[in-house]
């Protein structure tokens, strides 16, 4: 369900922007490195610190709160998570984090990854995958390896 909405919100969004574009990886060779390495960080990574950590769990901390009470709950870590593509090192990738559309739908995805570990009762895996199959089909499909790993720009229409 998460995934669901997440794709109604950032592929309308990132395509009419023209943020996301239809860029399949080349060579296909790169598939493989790209999802394994993707699983650890940042899905995994940053699930279990921005969520598992951050969140409350119902075995650690009782029953899980109600919407209101979680989104209450979530908007600091959430921000910080959104803030925290800000510093990355990398120029290329900086320059990606930077952009306010990229931003955006971090949020978004960032606020489906806490719907979807709040809906499983605080499922460390289900955040993740939440966070690994956009991650992977931005990379892989929609120009998110070029903008962040470097390579020709090529010219698009808005």
């Amino acid at each position: 369900m998460a995934l669901h909405r997440l794709a109604c919100i950032c592929l309308p969004f990132g395509l009419n922007s023209g943020f996301l574009i239809w860029e399949p990886v080349s060579p296909p060779a790169l598939v493989l490195p790209v999802v394994v390495t993707t699983a650890l960080a940042p899905a995994l990574t940053e699930e279990a610190v921005f969520r598992a950590m951050l969140l409350a769990h119902p075995s650690v901390d009782g029953v899980l709160p109600g919407p209101a009470r979680l989104a209450v709950a979530a908007a600091l870590p959430l921000a910080v998570f959104v803030a925290y593509h800000l510093a990355n090192p990398q120029e290329q990738a900086r320059q990606t984090f930077w952009n306010w559309r990229f931003l955006v739908m971090a949020g978004v995805l960032g606020a489906a990854c806490t719907g979807a570990y709040h809906a499983t009762g605080g499922s460390l895996v289900a955040a993740a995958v939440t966070h690994w199959v956009p991650v992977n089909a931005w990379l892989l499909l929609l120009g998110g390896y070029r903008k962040t790993r470097g390579g020709r720009q090529r010219k698009h229409a808005p």
